[in-house]
């Protein structure tokens, strides 16, 4: 989680809650959510209030972070480095839209070419994604690494990786969900050769879709850990033909 809130982390049961069931009505309203029925009536259910910060019940309770996001990105860092790779960190605890953060890196990814080496363009963070489309599937990895294809149309010899450290970006909660994706300059080919545009896939939020035809999902299954969100921008790398 952004920023090591032990009280945001979500497996940390044995922490106290500072929010409120107000605060969450309060953030439906912001964003003007009609929740359903049942959630109206939990939210609304004083039983249901979590405990907090002096609550007894943690008297004796005591957590311990073990694994961190930043750990996640230094180690990220220490191998592209040892690859001979030069690494530019463009943020540990990104947030925002993940079609408009995709486009900020490719502009920045497209600046970085013709440097005497490999460049990575490294951040971690967990994006979001605003709902257009309708029956789409897929997260904000795959949605970034999606709208990466189209906003790095054009330029040659570059990768990226988009992936949760979890092993499940979107999807129903299944084993098989994807972490992410893979993509590359060839991936827009892949799929106008299934008869798919990157770009209407883009529009109908349906990443998991379009990748399951390019063959471009990253699948590790679960991690049995979660510290954030890696995503990984490669220029200039070497032409494997």
């Amino acid at each position: 989680m952004p920023r090591d809130d032990p009280s945001v982390i979500a497996s940390g049961p044995t922490v106290p809650d500072p929010s409120t069931l107000a605060d969450a009505r309060a953030a439906l309203e912001r964003f003007k959510v009609t929740p359903h029925p049942d959630v109206a009536a939990a939210l609304s259910n004083p039983a249901n209030e979590s405990p907090k910060p002096g609550d007894a019940a943690f008297d004796s309770a005591s957590f311990v972070v073990v694994s961190r996001p930043a750990d996640a990105l230094q180690a990220a860092i220490q191998t592209l480095e040892q690859a001979g790779v030069e690494v530019r960190v463009v943020g540990a605890d990104l947030e925002g839209e993940a079609r408009e953060v995709a486009a900020e890196h490719a502009a920045i990814a497209r600046d970085l070419t013709g440097l005497a080496k490999p460049v990575a363009l490294i951040s971690a963070g967990e994006l979001t994604v605003t709902i257009r489309g309708e029956g789409g599937r897929g997260g904000p990895n795959q949605e970034y690494a999606l709208a990466l294809v189209g906003a790095l149309e054009g330029l040659a010899n570059w990768a990226a990786l988009a992936g949760d450290t979890d092993g499940a970006d979107g999807g129903g909660g299944a084993p098989t969900d994807p972490a992410g994706a893979v993509v590359d300059p060839g991936t827009a080919a892949r799929g106008f050769s299934e008869g798919a545009d990157h770009r209407a896939f883009l529009e109908n939020n349906d990443s998991t879709g379009y990748f399951e035809k390019t063959g471009d999902l990253l699948q590790t299954g679960p991690t049995c850990t979660n510290v954030n969100d890696i995503r990984i921008v490669l220029v200039d790398i070497p032409d494997p033909a």
